[in-house]
């Protein structure tokens, strides 16, 4: 059974907007919208990606967070500090055709977290977006 739900923890999908596909195991991902302090995923671009945008929220309760996107093991760009609702645009250092890793990495100070649940909570992935060149967000 624990096997199965480790199993089960590997399969949970992003809220991926834009023109990719998700693929493979995470790390990180939790079925009800929350994310642990470093998240693992790999995504299949449709379409060349300029950008990733991440939006999330990081209930008041909680300190500030320092939020790190990283593409294929690089950083992008500097560390957000995050607190409420937030949006952090990682702009590529070149357009993305091929798979790309993305790793999300929050650092804070502990925190009094909702109810009994001990899991490593860091805030609420609301959207993982890919932007592409040659589309416009509306």
């Amino acid at each position: 059974m624990s096997r199965h739900i480790v199993q089960l923890t590997g399969q949970a999908r992003a809220p991926l907007t834009g023109y990719a596909l998700q693929q493979g195991t995470t790390s990180g991902l939790h079925g009800d919208g929350w994310v642990a302090s470093r998240v693992r995923l790999r995504i299949q671009p449709l379409m060349p990606v300029s950008e990733i945008v991440v939006r999330g929220y990081r209930p008041d309760s909680a300190p500030a967070g320092r939020v790190q996107v990283s593409v294929d093991g690089e950083a992008i760009g500097r560390p957000a500090s995050v607190k409420g609702q937030f949006q952090i645009v990682a702009p590529l250092r070149q357009k993305a055709e091929a798979p790309i890793e993305i790793e999300i990495v929050c650092e804070s100070e502990a925190w009094q977290k909702p109810s009994d649940d001990n899991r490593d909570l860091a805030f609420i992935l609301t959207e993982l977006r890919a932007r592409h060149p040659s589309v416009k967000d509306r």
